[in-house]
């Protein structure tokens, strides 16, 4: 069972006993710490394993992960043979004796894997077989994962250096930890780097950050325009890739139909639809798309009808940091706030 928001968690693991619990530590809006040590002073009986996801970022975080009360602590992107041996460590039949088998990922390419979808050897900026083996060499979903990439995060830069420039830090490095995470997962090293050290920039210069103290006024901003112009030039060499790699079904400009101009849309009733759908994206996915079916009817002939189509995707791939990204962004351009109490 998911579950977004760190009072729902302590709740359910004080009125339930369930077999684990995966703790991400680092979810905007979320304070793994805190929700493990609520949860340990109100258990009762067995005691829950509670396992870190961390980006790893932070010297002494699994030290702080473990002093909270976690029992064990693994790093994103999560490796699935990583993963596959703490569930056997930790939620082993009592009695059994359950050794790790050999490498999951190995089994699925010795013919478990779904069918293939025709790969290049190589594509800029991605290291194709770390990419596979995160999705344990399924390679039509590899596929997939990378189109949704390339459409959804296309001006990722774009969005952040607007962001900045309207003064919301939040935003920006929302969308820099969205990246960090999906392109580890896929396989682009250089470009999951380049989005932690943004995201560590945008952190420390929104006051949230002690690990770049050394900067400050001028240096501090001219250290963000370098990192901001690293993860750009890392990320236009993904999108380059994937663009040769992959035929792009979207309809040419000069083809595309004639849009209707624009309208403007009731704000009271979108509104709090784009907060319900921040709120549930996680915790709820069948409220969020019932929720984004109504939005959708508001906003189908607006401004932000390019917005609403890739939120669309990224909910369909349960993409919930891409869709948080995409719901600010729209949010933003309407002069709304999205509100997650």
């Amino acid at each position: 069972r998911g579950i977004q928001w760190r009072e729902d968690a302590v709740r359910y693991c004080t009125e339930n006993t369930p077999d684990l619990v995966l703790m991400d530590v680092q979810m905007p809006g979320m304070n793994g710490y805190d929700a493990t040590s609520q949860i340990r002073a109100r258990e009762s009986g067995r005691r829950v394993p509670i396992i870190a996801l961390t980006a790893g970022t932070l010297k002494g975080e699994k030290e702080r992960c473990l002093q909270a009360g976690m029992d064990d602590y693994l790093v994103k992107p999560i490796d699935i043979d990583a993963l596959h041996a703490a569930l056997v460590r930790w939620i082993a039949p009592a009695g059994a004796s359950m050794p790790i088998p050999a490498s999951v990922a190995d089994k699925v390419a010795m013919g478990e894997a779904a069918a293939e979808t025709p790969m290049p050897s190589a594509l800029p900026g991605i290291d194709l077989a770390a990419g596979l083996r995160r999705v344990v060499n399924n390679r039509e979903l590899h596929g997939k994962l990378l189109r949704h990439f390339r459409d959804g995060h296309r001006r990722d830069a774009e969005t952040i250096s607007r962001a900045l420039a309207e003064g919301r830090w939040a935003d920006a490095r929302l969308v820099a930890h969205s990246v960090k995470g999906v392109a580890a997962n896929l396989g682009a090293e250089r470009l999951g780097s380049a989005a932690a050290r943004l995201e560590a920039r945008l952190a420390a210069g929104d006051g949230l950050g002690d690990d770049l103290g050394e900067d400050s006024g001028q240096d501090s901003d001219q250290h963000l325009g370098e990192a901001l112009a690293v993860f750009a030039g890392a990320l236009e060499e993904v999108i380059g890739g994937l663009d040769e790699f992959l035929p792009d079904d979207r309809q040419e400009p000069d083809r595309a139909e004639p849009q209707p101009e624009a309208e403007a849309p009731n704000l009271d009733a979108v509104a709090p639809l784009l907060s319900a759908i921040a709120r549930e994206v996680e915790s709820d996915l069948g409220a969020a798309n019932e929720h984004l079916a109504l939005l959708h009817k508001l906003l189908r002939a607006s401004q932000v009808r390019d917005q609403m189509a890739r939120l669309g995707r990224a909910m369909s791939d349960y993409d919930s940091d891409a869709a948080l990204a995409i719901l600010r962004e729209i949010a933003a351009a309407l002069g709304l706030e999205i509100k997650m109490d």
